[in-house]
């Protein structure tokens, strides 16, 4: 197994959350597209300073995001409901804070 290599069960573990992501991120740059790629802005004159774009893509993608990784989040859960936990029962967020807090803390003296 190489350095980036993610172990089969992890995967699986997390697959519908990495599914959703993905999908996320294509609709993210479906969304970008549409604005700039071959949409009004690549296809406005240079003398134009304003163009009329349609963000209603953006917005629902901004509204609906959210509750689609917890959505995906929570269905692994269900799938996975023995997934070990970290040693200390401590998430990864607050591993991260309290290294951060170490970090300024060790700064300080």
């Amino acid at each position: 197994m190489t350095s980036h290599t993610i172990p089969l069960g992890r995967r699986r573990r997390h697959a519908v959350l990495l599914h959703e992501l993905a999908c996320l991120v294509s609709e993210c740059g479906a969304a970008a597209a549409s604005l700039s790629g071959s949409g009004p802005a690549a296809m406005a004159p240079p003398e134009t300073l304003e163009i009329e774009v349609n963000l209603v893509r953006c917005v629902r993608l901004r509204q609906t995001a959210h509750a689609s990784l917890e959505r995906a989040r929570q269905q692994d859960v269900m799938r996975w409901p023995t997934a070990p936990a970290p040693a200390d029962g401590r998430g990864f967020y607050e591993r991260r804070v309290a290294a951060e807090a170490e970090t300024v803390l060790r700064r300080r003296d």
